[in-house]
């Protein structure tokens, strides 16, 4: 069989061994494989590892003294993908081959050679015999072959050639309760918080079944993603190792989505690490069409929100203290009472609030912010949202006209803003600090859907005086 000669080293980002399931890593596990080519444990860069030495067929099974050869009891539970470390001076295509029963699975990754230690990715959720492999512990065995398993590369000068070992475990996400990622049904994943175990990779590997070589990919943020649904606010990766982190992947059906994470992410935006003293992010990047939640305080190092800001009058609820200037306004005052508000030289995070004098803008960008964690409830008269709200019936706003507006059933509204729950009857204006805001004729009715002249035509607004329809009642424009 042709060799097919690629290079697909894995970058690891980081590694957390203890997210991954380990089948056998030399510390807590002496030896447990067959004596075929001569296994040893032995102290190599400071770590315990298997140490192999092909040798000439002592007899036997046939080319047995040319691999490695370990009965497990690490159940799948659903995984179906294996790594492991490898040092040789070779390089060449290494076989890896799963067992269980009868049944035999076989997937070949590339080592590089030069005596280095590399990582190898071998998948078995797909490609031939994929469904051998069973969950079960029982009667399963693995063989590491680091010359195939073929009379040609065991003939080839390759006997007493030394063969480093370590690192044999299960890789793939996992819920915090054990269960596989690959197992659970598209979308299932509905919770604010979901915190994920084991690991999440990406990267190829190389098969053959029908004589000639094939690279499948896998990507375990994209599996990730189609386990969760929009409704996921916050994904908690601490106790999981991660390779090439992919933000962008999982932020597809939220992209208000943080990330907690144990490393860094190549792109950064809203991936929350630890720098040694605090939780940071180097970019919080927000957008008013999705919902935001976060269970802990961290330190953006710029925030980026876009939403409509309309010239005047603007309500607002945000994460972070801000003072006038840096959301394009005039003023900004906070509740007291009814419809009066207070001036404030600047709001604290998770505070509504309204500004005046604001200048039309479809984004707003901030300096380094200290996020606070988003508080559980948001009660009383005066409440913001981080959640976009497909109804807003009880609810009175600020409309694009710069007037309070009564919220209706069919009536949406985008998050980072805030809604007064309740008004007194009487209210016909907004009261800053005893000055009226300008903001009169309050409608206290549901908003204007549908306006029709008495000809029967439909449009846009009230022009001159006149007779209309308006939400099917006579209205008479003087």
């Amino acid at each position: 069989m042709k060799k097919l000669l690629l290079t697909l080293v894995t970058l690891v980002t980081a590694t957390a061994a203890s997210a991954q399931i380990v089948i056998w890593n030399g510390e807590d596990k002496n030896g447990g494989f067959w004596d075929r080519a001569n296994p040893t444990v032995v102290e190599e860069e400071g770590n315990k590892v298997l140490k192999i030495t092909t040798k000439a067929n002592p007899g036997g099974w046939e080319n047995e003294h040319f691999n490695a050869h370990l009965p497990f009891t690490a159940d799948f539970n659903g995984l179906r993908r294996i790594s492991f470390r490898i040092k040789m001076e070779l390089a060449h295509n290494v076989l890896l081959k799963l067992k269980h029963g009868t049944a035999e699975a076989q997937r070949l990754f590339y080592y590089n050679g030069g005596n280095t230690w590399q990582k190898l990715n071998f998948e078995f959720s797909v490609g031939p015999n994929n469904g051998d492999v069973a969950d079960t512990s029982d009667d399963c065995f693995l063989e590491i072959w680091p010359f195939e398993d073929n009379d040609a590369t065991h003939a080839a000068g390759n006997v007493g050639k030394t063969i480093y070992i370590d690192d044999i475990q299960l890789e793939g996400p996992v819920l915090k309760d054990g269960a596989a990622i690959r197992t659970l049904a598209d979308g299932s994943l509905t919770s604010k918080q979901v915190e994920i175990t084991g690991s999440l990779s990406k990267g190829k590997y190389q098969c053959t079944w029908d004589g000639d070589w094939h690279n499948v990919d896998y990507d375990d943020y994209s599996l990730l993603l189609s386990k969760l649904s929009a409704d996921v606010y916050f994904l908690n990766l601490t106790g999981a190792a991660i390779t090439d982190g992919d933000g962008p992947q999982l932020r597809k059906k939220n992209s208000n989505l943080m990330i907690l994470s144990p490393v860094e992410f190549y792109d950064k935006d809203n991936v929350i690490t630890w720098d040694g003293s605090k939780n940071v992010t180097s970019k919080l990047v927000l957008k008013d069409d999705a919902p935001f939640y976060t269970p802990i305080d961290f330190t953006a190092t710029a925030v980026e929100l876009t939403r409509n800001i309309q010239a005047g009058i603007n309500s607002f609820y945000l994460p972070f203290e801000v003072t006038p200037s840096e959301v394009k306004s005039t003023k900004i005052a906070t509740w007291k009472e009814g419809v009066t508000f207070t001036t404030q030289e600047s709001i604290k995070a998770n505070t509504p609030f309204i500004t005046t004098g604001a200048t039309a803008a479809a984004s707003l960008n901030f300096g380094e912010k200290e996020v606070a964690k988003t508080p559980t409830t948001s009660d009383g008269k005066f409440v913001g949202i981080y959640v976009p709200q497909t109804s807003t019936a009880g609810m009175y706003g600020i409309n694009s006209a710069g007037k309070i507006q009564k919220g209706a059933a069919d009536i949406k509204c985008n998050a980072f803003r805030a809604w007064l729950t309740t008004i007194p009857a009487s209210a016909r204006s907004i009261d800053i600090d005893g000055e009226t805001t300008g903001i009169s004729n309050v409608s206290l009715e549901n908003p204007v859907k549908e306006i029709y002249n008495l000809n029967g035509v439909r449009v846009n607004k009230i022009g001159n005086k006149g007779i209309y329809i308006i939400n099917g009642k006579k209205v008479i424009v003087k």
